[in-house]
């Protein structure tokens, strides 16, 4: 690698840095969300509306966190 070419390449490297940091903070906002979805089914004391609530919370937090980062992906290609 000649010194020309490593110039050029930290402009490359901090958008990619910043690519792998964004997917990482919404995998982490989805783990978030499953985490609250756990807790308010857990405190539902048998209530089904707050049962499905927790659930809808955890499934929808789970799909953000495996799919958000493909969409973000797939945007960023195109």
């Amino acid at each position: 690698m000649t010194e020309d070419s490593r110039t050029e390449r930290p402009d490359e490297d901090s958008q990619a840095e910043k690519r792998l940091w964004l997917m990482t903070l919404v995998r982490l906002a989805g783990i978030g969300v499953v985490l609250a979805g756990m807790a308010v089914a857990g405190k539902s004391d048998g209530d089904s509306l707050r049962i499905a609530l927790g659930l809808a919370l955890m499934a929808g937090g789970g799909a953000f966190s495996l799919l958000g980062p493909r969409w973000f992906a797939r945007r960023w290609k195109a």
